[in-house]
């Protein structure tokens, strides 16, 4: 642990978006903006904020802009981040990263994984009066510090820059999805609205997925939609040859999670489907058809 006034630290000198952050808010709720200085590096984006909060408190600021706290888990990584600081900090300057050990004294997990790369300063980390458990970045060395939680510090958020997502990030393994409850398009806009923000519509590539995925927008809905028996939009479609539905990859669907009696293509205008939210089974809908969807990196 280090000893440093963090009251009187010149954080004046980041540059931010605002002059305040807004409350920690729910993961659920639609937002996407970095309220602090965007850094690109290598395929990453990340956000650095300046106001500073407890290591809990930069948790939920992140995941309220559809992030999490950073993981600089190579030394590439925190070099490309210190390199596109506009100014250094000044000296004892810390920033929350994305790992602590919480859970059990000494075992440092970064999102739940094992840390790796770890730069610690020299003595640290030392769990000074066995409260430091939370990992704190020393901006001005680019060494790594074990801090108290409850301290206030500026901190880095780490967002996906193969996807951004203005409504509920979900994740499932490896990959983070993105429901848009909040805006409905027919098959074909969300389609676009998708490899808009760098993805494409949901591709669920075996039951276990696809059961996940509902597991998520199960009641109490978390994605609303006017017509719950049809549900979301994902990339499935028989548009350009009835009866053999393919992905928006264009490779055929590898298997089936059909409602009973479905795909029907009532009145031979049903070539989209859709991921029903009621028991999160498919359907096949009517492509015009204004819906909620789900996005996926590419």
């Amino acid at each position: 642990m280090r000893h440093v006034l963090i009251a009187i630290l010149p954080l004046f000198l980041v540059v931010a978006c605002g002059t305040s952050a807004p409350p920690p808010r729910d993961v659920t709720q639609k937002n996407s903006s970095c309220t602090g200085q965007t850094i690109h590096a290598g395929k990453t984006d990340y956000c650095l904020v300046k106001n500073k909060r407890s290591f809990g408190d930069a948790q939920k600021s992140c995941e309220a802009m559809g992030a999490r706290l950073a993981v600089l888990d190579d030394a590439a990584k925190a070099k490309a981040v210190a390199d596109a600081l506009a100014s250094p900090w000044g000296y004892g300057s810390g920033l929350w990263l994305g790992c602590s050990d919480e859970d059990k004294e000494g075992t440092w997990l970064c999102d739940g994984k094992p840390m790796g790369h770890a730069p610690w300063a020299p003595g640290q980390p030392d769990n000074e009066l066995a409260l430091d458990d939370c990992l704190e970045w020393l901006a001005d060395t680019g060494k790594w510090n074990d801090a108290t939680c409850a301290w206030k510090l500026g901190y880095v958020c780490r967002g996906d820059a193969a996807l951004k997502c203005a409504g509920k990030r979900i994740e499932i393994g490896k990959t983070v999805f993105c429901a848009r409850g909040d805006d409905l398009r027919d098959w074909d806009g969300a389609r676009k609205a998708c490899e808009g923000a760098g993805g494409k519509l949901a591709v669920p590539e075996n039951d276990a997925e696809s059961k996940a995925l509902f597991d998520a927008l199960k009641h109490p809905v978390e994605v609303p939609s006017t017509q719950p028996g049809l549900g979301v939009w994902i990339g499935l479609s028989d548009e350009a040859e009835e009866g053999k539905f393919k992905w928006v990859s264009g490779s055929p669907a590898s298997f089936g999670n059909w409602l009973a009696g479905q795909p029907d293509d009532a009145n031979h205008g049903e070539d989209c489907a859709t991921l029903t939210l009621g028991d999160g089974k498919w359907n096949d809908a009517d492509c015009g058809t204004p819906l909620p969807y789900l996005c996926e990196p590419k």
